[in-house]
Parts: C-alpha cells; structure tokens; sequence
C-alpha cells in the first residue's frame, strides 16, 4: 500500500482519488486487466481520455 502511494506522489496523481478508482474496480477486475491498473497506466489512460 505505501509502495502504490509513493508511486502516486511521485507521478503527481491523487493517491485517493487513484486508490478508490482501482478499489472500486477490483471486484469485477479481469487478472488480464490488472496491469492497466498501475498508477503510471492509470494516470496515462486518464491523460488520453481528457484530450
């Protein structure tokens, strides 16, 4: 957990926002889907979106 946080501090995402998104999404996650879930992917996939 403190791992995930420090991740997110140092990419400059919102640990909270980051974990309630990911822990929200946990029970119906796919293991196959659960890379796109690393805090550098989800801030990438959150940037692509926004444009």
């Amino acid at each position: 957990m403190y791992s995930l946080i420090e991740t997110c501090r140092k990419l400059d995402i919102n640990p909270a926002v980051y974990l309630r998104e990911v822990l929200t999404a946990l029970p119906t996650m796919n293991q196959s889907e659960a890379a796109d879930w690393t805090p550098a992917r989800w801030k990438s996939s959150r940037e692509n979106t926004s444009s």
